[in-house]
């Protein structure tokens, strides 16, 4: 049972320790054991909604009770859930004897919304994607980016708007043929339309120009894959695609658009208060949802490669290098997730801004040019360029305000090599 408990999917359970028994020991000893409380768990268990999930939570050890070790590990919990699973709605099931957790709930957010006679029971809810959309106070406990708008800086929380994620949900899936006249006037821009979708083959073209494994059994990364445009369209090529963003409120738009039965729709601006509603995802049939997956991450510790799926063939890194605190980080931590052969693409724009990358970090510096750097810094780390150009992308703002970019790409390939080099080195 544990064993399954563990691997489900749908099933995500964490034992709730006293830390004044513990402290903050990590080893699974007698000390540990005994210092078992209780446990708290998630169940994703409404298949329409993938960013739903019930919550539970108990306290075993009756002596234990009423020191906050439940509030504590509800609110850890949902941390982890909003940062790392995506989730935006919690669902709760308590019994209407059980007043103290009805009052714990109702402290820290959840409503009560209905009531089962014939289980004396009632069902709270927290939705904290509808609050945000509506503008809406958000709990004090919430302190990460995706929730705590009263607490962060606003350029923190910029890709965690609702309206960021309609605007890229356009950016992603309304530029197809079939629904760009609804998101762009085209015949302006047609040189720029559906940038994540070209980012995708291109990658794909240069891995096979460079000779690199492109296959059912291959497996490409996209780092900074917002709502999953160019992650889809990998699935094409490769029998596995991870696509990664630091963006709670993205993640949960792409498994949305993978899992979500019904429609998924977004709106865009045409002026002012003015919005055209209900535009609908366009998912190019060819795609395999089954073959993506998604998660929140930090692209300069993406995490271990064997959690994420990998060693990857092909990582896209689209207009990603200048959005993260330290680049070279970021550029350390691609070498041992990658394959001897793998190819990476980089594309940028190079739009150095001090709200997320301090200038000391900037690859910009002096005379010298972000991609001269960059190019230093890959061949130090063992990859050569293998291809050079520029992609255009548009953005919406509104009917007669749009962004167009016009990207750098630089492909490198990792020398082939059965040993990552060092990534230690110091660096100028």
């Amino acid at each position: 049972m544990q064993a399954s408990w563990r691997d489900d999917p749908t099933k995500c359970t964490f034992i709730v320790l006293d830390a004044t028994q513990c402290g903050d020991r990590a080893a699974i000893d007698s000390a540990t054991l005994d210092a078992m409380a209780g446990d708290v768990n998630l169940f994703f268990n409404d298949d329409e909604d993938p960013s739903c999930a019930e919550i539970e939570v108990m306290i075993a050890e009756a002596n234990l009770r009423r020191r906050g070790l439940a509030r504590e590990a509800l609110t850890l919990l949902m941390r982890y859930a909003m940062t790392t699973l995506g989730t935006t709605k919690f669902v709760a099931k308590i019994g209407e004897v059980n007043e103290p957790s009805l009052k714990l709930f109702e402290a820290i957010g959840f409503e009560r919304v209905a009531f089962v006679e014939a289980f004396n029971e009632h069902t709270l809810t927290l939705d904290l994607g509808a609050l945000r959309k509506a503008g809406s106070p958000l709990p004090t406990w919430a302190d990460m980016p995706v929730t705590a708008l009263e607490d962060k800086d606003q350029e923190e929380l910029i890709y965690e708007r609702p309206e960021s994620v309609d605007q890229y949900l356009a950016l992603h899936f309304g530029q197809h043929p079939e629904v760009v006249r609804q998101t762009v006037r085209s015949e302006h821009f047609d040189f720029a339309l559906e940038f994540p979708k070209r980012c995708a083959e291109l990658l794909v073209a240069v891995a096979k120009e460079a000779g690199a494994p492109v296959s059912r059994q291959a497996k490409a990364l996209d780092l900074g894959c917002a709502v999953g445009g160019s992650s889809f369209e990998l699935t094409k090529t490769y029998g596995f695609v991870r696509g990664i963003d630091f963006s709670a409120s993205f993640i949960a738009a792409a498994k949305q658009v993978r899992d979500s039965s019904a429609p998924v729709t977004f709106r865009v601006k045409v002026e002012g208060d003015i919005y055209r509603e209900g535009i609908p995802v366009h998912l190019d049939p060819q795609v395999s949802r089954a073959r993506v997956e998604f998660s929140v991450g930090d692209a300069c510790q993406p995490g271990n490669v064997a959690s994420l799926g990998g060693p990857f063939d092909a990582v896209l890194l689209g207009n990603l290098l200048c959005r993260v605190p330290d680049p070279m980080e970021m550029i350390r931590a691609l070498v041992p997730l990658t394959t001897p052969r793998a190819v990476i693409l980089f594309v940028s724009p190079y739009s150095w801004l001090e709200m997320y990358t301090e200038k000391s970090r900037w690859f910009q510096q002096g005379n010298e040019s972000a991609e001269v750097r960059l190019e230093q810094e890959m061949e130090r780390l063992g990859f050569s360029v293998v291809k050079r150009g520029e992609l255009a992308a548009v953005i919406r703002e509104h009917e007669r305000l749009y962004q167009t970019v016009l990207s750098s790409t630089v492909a490198f390939q990792r020398k082939e090599s059965d040993k990552a080099p060092s990534t230690s080195y110091a660096s100028a």
